[in-house]
């Protein structure tokens, strides 16, 4: 009876208190539903990323080399586990601009098969020269969908074929779940400021190396597992073993191929350098000696220059020498013909008609006309007047007591039958003789009275040619011993022309000899200055043949030392939890778990304290009621009965009101 009274008073309490009840409800509703989305929340961040990682084939592990790794490697690898997908890869880290500063770009290979990026704007690549970008390239930067990102490479560096770069698409990759509004860097490098700001996949052809700089595992017996789970991680742990257990083999296997290759190609190249040191030395010795060759050449050249040239000189000089005696021989001519002139004008004739009739006298061509041009400076022919003449020379002679034929005997002139005659005519005479029988007698004054009186007195210039006949008679003598003289002058003047003649020439010749000597003096000159131009040529040659040689055992000393230090090859074997961006997701997971876990206890703690306080609030409220039941014999227990009641049909109504909702 108590008992039901108290549950009466308890429903009658809850009509009463709507509100507070109402609230009391609310509050709970509020705290467990938090409560349970709290609860639910890290499972399901675990489980997307678990079916973004499937879906898109996530890498279990990764290995990273110290010296790069290769074909091998990834065979070695594959014999752990069939169920393992292997495969190579290629990473770049490069500068570029990206409007602001200069920001580290790291270019990932796309893999099939593996590590899927999702496309989702534009295109993938199909050209090695072609990339697709992250949206906080297009976000951050002044660069969109078409235009060309220009690395930043040293001279030597050769990793990738080309350094222009044409964006073409913009993807999402499961290996960066951060968008880069949130994380300010994609990792850790050694250029720029130490972070990788952006990145970037292209394909395989774009890559220039040798060796893959990280091998990425998928273990397809661990994808059964939920990621970040015991099981999963437990499987991870067993593939990292087996890695571990093959690891120091193909560490040593890889520096043990690189240091031979490294020890080959250095034999090659220190041969191949002492091969070409060795052809450089012969071209610089056959360069030297014809350079030697060339100075001798020239040294020989200069010897006959100064030679020709001493030559010239002593030529220039005695060729002064001989126009000097030619003057003074011209004066002493000239004198000799001034003395001769002066004499002859004692005799009605000039130094050139004496020497005219000389030399008409010594030719072939000389007649009796010349006698009278030896006098006259009229054209006077009497040649053609004595061969028509009729006087009979043999009365002529008789009558000046001439002996004809004693003066033809004399003369050589043997003709009998002329001189038997009794009327001789002149040009019978002049027949008789020769031409140097003529030019004989006609310089006895005898032979000149014949000649005379043959003339006809009616002959043009009769008294001129009787004159001048006279004066050539009277002065015959005279005039005979000029001859010599004026032969002797003449003969002087021929010489000295002749002279002039052969110094012109031999001017001439030293003159040419002296335009041979400049043309080889300059030639020489020339020469000289090719040599010198070819000499300096060659010292550079041999200084840079000494650097290049210095330089050469340098880089060999340095490649050997560098052999010698190389360090031995370092695997690390990286699960996800070494990827930066999966360890701030697990971090917020394992944050929301902590406080899913925590979140109750604060709950119970508030919800037992409002509680308490309702409850507190009731008894206060009902202490007239509660001294009344007293009064009617309930006890103690009986009263609270009724603020548990209260307490309990809160709580049971709860999950009521939470299916509704």
């Amino acid at each position: 009876m108590k008992k039901n009274r108290i549950i009466t008073m308890s429903l009658r309490e809850i009509k009463k208190s709507k509100k507070r009840f109402f609230s009391l409800c609310v509050l709970s509703i509020l705290g467990v539903s938090f409560f349970v989305g709290m609860k639910m929340s890290g499972p399901t961040m675990l489980k997307s990323l678990d079916e973004y990682y499937d879906k898109n084939k996530m890498y279990d592990l990764k290995i990273i080399s110290t010296l790069g790794l290769v074909d091998e490697d990834i065979k070695e690898i594959e014999k752990l586990n069939n169920k393992y997908q292997v495969i190579g890869s290629h990473t770049k880290d490069a500068l570029f601009n990206d409007g602001k500063h200069e920001a580290v770009l790291r270019l990932h290979e796309i893999n099939a098969g593996m590590n899927n990026i999702i496309i989702t704007k534009g295109r993938l690549t199909q050209n090695y020269n072609e990339i697709v970008v992250e949206d906080g390239i297009i976000d951050k930067t002044d660069y969109n969908i078409g235009d060309k990102i220009t690395l930043k490479l040293e001279s030597d560096d050769d990793d990738i074929k080309t350094n222009e770069l044409e964006i073409v698409g913009i993807v999402l990759s499961p290996e960066y779940l951060n968008s880069n509004q949130i994380t300010q860097s994609r990792g850790n490098t050694s250029l720029g400021n130490g972070q990788v700001a952006y990145y970037a996949y292209a394909l395989k052809d774009l890559f220039n190396l040798d060796y893959y700089t990280e091998i990425y595992i998928l273990d397809n017996d661990a994808v059964k597992y939920r990621t970040n789970t015991k099981n999963y991680l437990q499987k991870i742990e067993e593939d990292n073993k087996k890695l571990e257990s093959i690891k120091e083999n193909r560490q040593n296997a890889r520096y043990n191929n690189l240091l031979e290759e490294a020890t080959n190609k250095l034999k090659e190249e220190e041969e191949k350098g002492n091969n070409e040191l060795n052809e450089a030395q012969k071209q610089l010795d056959e360069y030297k000696k014809k350079l030697d060759d060339g100075k001798k050449q020239l040294d020989n050249s200069k010897i006959k220059l100064d030679k020709a040239k001493s030559q010239i000189q002593s030529g220039n000089k005695l060729l002064k020498e001989s126009k000097e005696k030619l003057q003074k021989g011209k004066q002493e001519l000239d004198n000799g013909k001034k003395e001769i002139q002066d004499k002859l004008k004692t005799y009605n004739t000039t130094y050139d008609k004496l020497a005219n009739f000389i030399k008409k006298y010594d030719s072939s061509a000389f007649s009796i006309n010349d006698i009278i041009d030896l006098f006259s400076d009229d054209t006077i022919d009497i040649k053609k007047t004595l061969e028509e003449s009729l006087v009979n020379v043999k009365a002529v002679a008789s009558s000046h007591g001439i002996n004809l034929e004693e003066l033809f005997n004399q003369y050589g002139i043997n003709d009998k039958e002329i001189l038997q005659k009794v009327d001789i005519k002149l040009n019978e005479l002049l027949d008789t003789m020769t031409i140097n029988q003529l030019k004989e007698i006609i310089l006895d004054d005898r032979f000149i009275i014949i000649i005379k009186d043959s003339i006809p007195k009616n002959t043009p210039y009769y008294n001129k040619i009787e004159e001048y006949l006279d004066d050539f008679s009277n002065n015959i003598e005279n005039i005979k011993k000029l001859f010599s003289g004026v032969r002797e002058i003449e003969n002087g003047y021929v010489e000295y022309n002749n002279a002039i003649k052969e110094i012109n020439k031999n001017e001439e010749e030293l003159n040419n000899a002296s335009k041979e000597y400049e043309k080889g003096l300059k030639k020489y000159n020339t020469g000289i200055k090719e040599y010198e131009e070819n000499l300096i040529i060659y010292n550079k040659n041999v200084e840079e043949y000494e650097k290049g040689k210095s330089k050469f055992i340098e880089e060999i000393n340095l490649a050997k030392d560098k052999i010698n230090k190389m360090e031995e090859a370092i695997w690390f074997i990286q699960t996800r939890e070494d990827n930066n961006e999966y360890i701030t997701y697990i971090s917020s997971y394992d944050s929301i778990e902590k406080l899913s876990n925590m979140f109750p206890i604060i709950f119970f703690l508030v919800s037992i304290m409002i509680s308490l306080l309702s409850m507190a609030r009731m008894a206060i409220e009902d202490r007239s009621e509660i001294g009344t039941l007293k009064a009617l014999g309930f006890s103690n227990n009986g009263v609270r009965l009724k603020f548990v009641i209260y307490s309990l049909l809160e709580k049971m109504i709860f999950p009521h009101l939470k299916q509704i909702a």
